[in-house]
């Protein structure tokens, strides 16, 4: 088929309807038609994930790493596809997901290694405890950077701060510093704290969620430590 028939194909029947005659991903592109024209013609990221094209051609064709991450690709497939590891976090792709893809501390902070990053003893039950005895004030709606007047030692707080947040203060002086040398990335800093103080347990969703949702994440990691 030449390109200006299996674009009339596309626009006509759809691309599961030339996948399903036996057309290849490959012949589509030998034929010279690009991701973007299949874009063009309708198709979806999802049917192109199907269809076989890969992270890198979407990436080329404009699709943005929120959009992948919504189609099915995995962190590893996205970070090879050349998405930074801000890039990702900011799209909804957790630390650990990036570690647990191969993905090194060193690759997602310039300069930083696995000892480098801060660790927090039983971070969640401290936080829970704190958040119980309004030594500290968590408000998952006000999540940033925060001003982290939080004390390692004491936990108190006066500002109104997120789960993130609190997690980076928790770190002391140590967090602090990562979060610069993540660029001022929050979810990145305490993904990374997250990671090496609770390897075993999934990350919180650092946005805007729910109040409860987040506390009752807190109260289930609280409750295994």
């Amino acid at each position: 088929m030449t390109k200006q028939q299996i674009l009339a194909a596309l626009a006509a029947r759809g691309i599961d309807h030339l996948i399903g005659a036996g057309v290849t991903v490959s012949e589509l592109a030998r034929a010279g038609v690009a991701a973007s024209e299949l874009i063009d013609a309708g198709v979806t990221a999802s049917q192109m994930i199907r269809a076989g094209v890969t992270a890198a051609q979407l990436t080329r064709a404009g699709f943005t790493a929120s959009e992948l991450v919504d189609s099915g690709f995995t962190a590893s497939q996205l970070a090879d596809s050349g998405f930074t590891a801000s890039q990702l976090v900011e799209s909804g792709v957790t630390v650990s997901d990036l570690i647990r893809a191969g993905v090194t501390v060193s690759q997602l902070v310039r300069g930083y290694s696995t000892a480098d990053v801060p660790t927090v003893e039983k971070p969640y039950s401290r936080m829970l405890a704190a958040i119980e005895s309004r030594a500290i004030i968590h408000d998952q709606s006000d999540y940033g950077p925060g001003h982290y007047d939080c004390g390692p030692e004491t936990d108190s707080c006066g500002t109104p701060m997120c789960t993130a947040s609190h997690l980076v203060a928790m770190a002391g002086e140590a967090g602090a510093k990562l979060l610069d040398a993540c660029d001022g990335n929050l979810p990145l800093a305490a993904g990374l704290i997250h990671a090496m103080s609770r390897p075993d347990a999934p990350c919180q969703d650092f946005g805007s969620i729910p109040q409860e949702w987040a506390l009752a994440y807190i109260r289930e990691r609280a409750s295994e430590e």
